[in-house]
């Protein structure tokens, strides 16, 4: 049985912010860091570049609920104007 995990990025700043976090979900992590890496990821790190995965964990259930949960986590760690994940993608 293959498991998903969530995984956590840090990605280039901006003017707004130094870094962002990105957390995501997959069944494939190295497909898709390398998607993320290459540019043809998510939008959001289309648009910052890689730094380093921060994080990486498997999960055995809802892998949505999870990265949802992750997010939350790491939003109330870094700020909600940092944190891009799950549904919570836009800001």
């Amino acid at each position: 049985m293959i498991c998903p995990c969530v995984y956590t990025l840090k990605l280039q700043g901006d003017d707004a912010v130094d870094y962002y976090v990105y957390i995501g979900s997959t069944y494939n992590l190295n497909q898709r860091l390398a998607q993320h890496i290459s540019g043809v990821g998510a939008r959001f790190t289309q648009q910052h570049k890689f730094i380093e995965i921060m994080h990486v964990q498997l999960i055995d259930g809802d892998a949505i609920a999870a990265e949802n949960e992750r997010t939350l986590e790491m939003i109330a760690e870094y700020g909600s104007e940092r944190v891009r994940g799950g549904k919570y993608l836009s800001g």
